[in-house]
C-alpha cells in the first residue's frame, strides 16, 4: 500500500491528460508532472505562464443574517391612518396661525407703546401753548414798538422831544420783553425735562 493517497484530488485533476502517470498516484504524480516540465497549480489558483496578466479575486464581505429587533411598544402602536395625518396637518396649521397672530399682537402692542412714548403729555402740551403765547406777545410788542417809532418821527415834534419819546418807548418795550423772557425761562426748563424723560422711555 502506497503512503500517498491514490484518489484524484483537485490538485491532481489539473494535471490529468498531461502525462498518463499523472492521472494516478496523488502527490507522487504531481512530482512526476513537475519533473516532466508541466506547470503545477495550487488549489483555487489558476495556472499562469510568464507574461500572463494576474487577476485578483475580490474579497466578498461577510454579512451576518441577523433579523432587526423592533421594540414591542412600536409594534403595539396602532397604524397611522389618513385621518390621523389630516388631523396632524390641521393642528400644525392652527399652531402656525396662532403663532402669526401672537406676533402681530406683540408688534401692535409695541407700536402703541412707542406712539404713547412719543406722544407729548398734557403738561408738555400746556407748556408748549404757553411758550407759543409768549412768542406771539413778543412779536406784537416789537411790531408795536416800530409803529410807535414811526408815529413819533412823523409827528413833527422837535428833534430833541422826539428823541426823548423814542427812548421812553424803547425802555417800556425792553421792560416788557425782559419780563416775558423771565417768565419764559422756567417754562422752557420744565419742557426740556419732560421731553428728556419721554426720550428715555424710547431707549
Amino acid at each position: 500500500m502506497s503512503e500517498h493517497p491514490t484518489n484524484l484530488n483537485e490538485r491532481d485533476k489539473v494535471f490529468a491528460g498531461i502525462n498518463p502517470d499523472v492521472a494516478e498516484g496523488g502527490a507522487l504524480n504531481i512530482a512526476k508532472a513537475e519533473a516532466a516540465g508541466a506547470t503545477v497549480a495550487s488549489p483555487g489558483i489558476s495556472a499562469t505562464q510568464p507574461g500572463d496578466p494576474v487577476s485578483l479575486t475580490p474579497t466578498v464581505p461577510i454579512k451576518l443574517d441577523v433579523e432587526p429587533v423592533i421594540p414591542k411598544e412600536v409594534l403595539d402602536q396602532p397604524p397611522i391612518t389618513a385621518n390621523d395625518i389630516s388631523q396632524q396637518l390641521l393642528a400644525n396649521q392652527q399652531q402656525q396661525q396662532q403663532f402669526t397672530q401672537n406676533f402681530i399682537d406683540e408688534r401692535k402692542a409695541l407700536q402703541e407703546q412707542t406712539l404713547e412714548a412719543v406722544k407729548p403729555s398734557e403738561e408738555e402740551i400746556g407748556l408748549i401753548t404757553d411758550l407759543n403765547d409768549i412768542n406771539q406777545i413778543t412779536r406784537e410788542i416789537r411790531s408795536s414798538f416800530r409803529a410807535g417809532i414811526d408815529k413819533i418821527k412823523g409827528g413833527g415834534a422837535v428833534a430833541s422831544v422826539a428823541m426823548g419819546k423814542m427812548r421812553e418807548l424803547e425802555n417800556q418795550v425792553n421792560r416788557r420783553l425782559e419780563a416775558l423772557a423771565l417768565s419764559q425761562g422756567p417754562l422752557v426748563d420744565r419742557l426740556n425735562t419732560l421731553q428728556s424723560a419721554r426720550e428715555v422711555k424710547l431707549t
